[in-house]
Parts: structure tokens; sequence; C-alpha cells
């Protein structure tokens, strides 16, 4: 009992000491969070991504548990091409806010750019959960249910979901698309029955 009674004292003290010098943290970590999203510049600007990068990583340092500064620092890998980075963040936004849909969407951009459909459904479906109205998603995934059934895809999808704006990440360039779905063999211009 006497353990128990220490046990509480001591979490209480440190509570009491500890918590001014957290709430400090945080709020430092969203004053940088804040400067780095209202740099301006080109979305693709390298040297503005290596200042927002900057501020989101010391957002981060100070607050290790901020959702949406791993968010964002995500992005910043995603626009930078450094796809695996950007994976392991939108991660660990999903961890800390595991019922918020942007990081989940996020992840099934990266996964729709790469090609990686199945992946690609299974994040968004997941984000939908959270927040079921999101457009881009609900065509993406549209698109996805018409590329596994098989079915034939107009051009002018195909360029309006390259082109459409995502969620502040750079262009999708390219989609791939598994060769059973292709219908001409290799060097040939012939299509296939």
């Amino acid at each position: 009992m006497k353990r128990k009674l220490l046990a509480f004292v001591i979490a209480a003290v440190l509570i009491i000491v500890f918590q001014p010098a957290f709430a400090a943290n945080q709020q430092l970590a969203i004053a940088y969070y804040n400067r780095a999203i209202e740099l301006r510049g080109a979305s693709n600007d390298p040297m503005v991504l290596f200042k927002k990068e900057q501020l989101y990583k010391k957002a981060i340092e100070l607050w290790p548990d901020f959702a949406k500064g791993h968010n964002n620092l995500a992005d910043i890998y995603e626009r930078q091409g450094r796809l695996k980075e950007a994976i392991e963040e939108y991660k660990k936004a999903i961890k800390f806010a595991p019922h918020a849909a942007y990081p989940y969407f996020g992840l099934g951009d990266v996964y729709f750019k790469t090609g990686r459909m199945k992946e690609a459904a299974t994040w968004y479906k997941e984000g939908l959960k959270y927040d079921p109205n999101d457009r881009l998603t609900l065509k993406r995934l549209k698109f996805l249910k018409d590329v596994v059934n098989g079915k034939v895809i107009k051009a002018e999808t195909m360029v309006a979901l390259l082109n459409s704006s995502t969620r502040a990440v750079g262009d999708v360039v390219s989609l791939s698309f598994g060769e059973g779905l292709i219908p001409f063999d290799f060097d040939r211009s012939k299509i296939r029955p």
C-alpha cells in the first residue's frame, strides 16, 4: 500500500514538474508547423521543400507524436520522390491520429502513383471511413475498381486522374498496369482477343 502511494506521489510530482515544459514544446512545435505551412513558393521548389522539411522535423523533434507534423513531412518526402520515407511518416501519422483521414489518403496516393493499385485501394478505403465524401479518393477508387475488373478505361478518365490535383502532392506522371490489362503483345500492334 505504501509503495502504491509513493508511486502515485512521484507520478503526480513528475506531471506537475514536466507538464509546463511539455505544453511549451507543443506550442513551439505548432509554431514551427505553422511557419512551414505559411512558406510561399512553387509547390515543387527544392528550396521551399527543404525549408519546410526542416521546420516539420523541428516540430516533430519537440512533439514526437504530432500527427499533422508527420503527415506534412510525409507530403514533403513524397514531393521529393523519397517515397519509402513518405510511407514511414504517413504510417506514423496514422499511429498518432488513427481516426484522421488525411494520412490514409496520403498513403493511398503514394501507392496509386507507383502502380500498387490494391494497396492504394486498401488505404483509400480506410481513409473513407473517416471522410466518406473525399471526391478525389472516390474517383480513384472507381478507377481502381475498373482496372481490377479489366474494364476499358477511357483516355479522358486517365488524363483527368493524372492531372487531378492531389492532396498537395506532386504531379502523377504515370500509371502502371499489370500485363494482363494491356491488350497487346510485346512489340506488336495487334490487339489480343
